[in-house]
């Protein structure tokens, strides 16, 4: 399917018409994740895109009509760090008058523009509150080490830099600030509530 084929699908999914104003909110949204102005864009097969395209593609069609519930499953995956903070920027502006829900594992880039979250896991609810809070759930958990440390979860941060969460700070080691990525760790990995 071609790009302008998909869009126009889309909207009449919606039920937007005629074809001209399904055409005017196509290039509408295509313009707030930035692809209208791609030149060939519309006549492009999806499948010759790229991730980043595809993915910002999928929340343009989910734009049109302006619904007033908007539910994105991982928005910010296949995004270079420009379009990340685009799209987390555009997520903000629509939660001004929509109500936006996000599926995600990018808590820090997502905690910094939300009012609440919540944690899922093993299908049940494992955390229910304000992301300073979901930090907090982090405390006493999180270290930064030069090498991973086996049985934490660690992820590198810089050459030779570790940000380590586990269940314990090992002995003699500082805790770091937890962010709400790390609190998120804690609470699915550790279960602390």
């Amino acid at each position: 399917m071609r790009v302008h084929e998909y869009m126009d699908y889309a909207a009449a999914l919606k039920e937007i018409g005629p074809a001209r104003l399904r055409r005017r909110w196509a290039h509408w949204a295509l313009d707030r994740v930035d692809l209208a102005d791609l030149a060939d864009l519309a006549d492009s097969r999806i499948k010759t895109l790229s991730g980043g395209m595809k993915r910002r593609l999928s929340i343009a069609q989910a734009l049109m009509g302006s619904p007033e519930l908007l539910v994105l499953d991982e928005p910010l995956t296949s995004l270079d760090a420009e379009y990340r903070g685009e799209i987390t920027r555009l997520i903000t502006e629509l939660a001004a008058s929509a109500t936006v829900v996000v599926a995600t594992h990018h808590a820090d880039e997502l905690a910094a523009v939300c009012r609440r979250v919540l944690v899922l896991d093993g299908g049940g609810l494992a955390f229910d509150g304000t992301p300073a809070a979901l930090a907090s759930r982090g405390a006493n958990h999180v270290w930064e080490a030069s090498v991973p440390v086996n049985g934490a979860v660690c992820r590198a941060i810089g050459p030779d830099r570790y940000r380590c969460v586990a269940e314990h700070v090992p002995a003699g080691t500082p805790a770091a600030d937890p962010t709400a990525g790390d609190g998120y760790v804690a609470v699915v990995r550790f279960g602390t509530r």
